[in-house]
C-alpha cells in the first residue's frame, strides 16, 4: 500500500503548484478539482485497506472537513502519520458504526447521565429517551 502513499504525495505536491500561484484560469480550477477529488479517492481507497469506510467518518480523521481551512494544517506534512497502522479511526475503540453498537453506546452515555442527573425532571426525561430508545 506504499504505493498509494507515494501517488498522494505527488498529487498534493502538484496541488500544492496551483496554491502557489497568484493568477488562476479556467484550466487550472479544472485540475484543481480533479486533483483533490483523486486525493480524496485515493484517502477513501486507504482507508478501505486499512479497516473498512465505516470508521473512515470519524471527524478527527485529518481527510475529514474537520481540519476546517486548508490553511489550518499549513507548514504541516500531508501525507505521513495520517493512519494508524491497527486502522483504527474510532475515538472511542468501538470500531465502525453499526446500528448495535450506536445504540448501545448512547444507552451508556444516558445511563451515565442519568446518573449525573441533578433533578428527578432531569431524569425522567432520560428514562423516557431510554424507554423509547431500548423500543427498537
Amino acid at each position: 500500500m506504499e504505493y498509494l502513499y507515494d501517488l498522494k504525495e505527488k498529487l498534493c505536491k502538484e496541488l500544492e503548484e496551483y496554491a502557489q500561484k497568484s493568477n488562476m484560469n479556467a484550466g487550472d480550477l479544472e485540475m484543481v478539482h480533479k486533483l483533490t477529488d483523486t486525493i480524496k479517492n485515493v484517502d477513501k481507497i486507504m482507508m478501505l485497506e486499512e479497516g473498512g469506510y465505516s470508521q473512515a467518518a470519524d471527524m478527527d480523521s485529518p481527510s475529514s472537513y474537520a481540519r476546517g481551512s486548508s490553511y489550518a494544517n499549513r507548514g504541516k506534512h500531508y501525507v505521513r502519520g495520517h493512519y494508524s497502522r491497527d486502522g483504527g479511526y474510532s475515538r472511542d475503540g468501538r470500531g465502525g458504526y453499526s446500528r448495535h453498537d450506536s445504540k448501545e453506546a448512547m444507552m451508556e452515555q444516558a445511563q451515565e447521565m442519568m446518573d449525573n442527573a441533578t433533578t428527578e425532571r432531569e431524569r425522567d426525561a432520560i428514562r423516557r429517551f431510554m424507554s423509547e430508545l431500548g423500543r427498537d
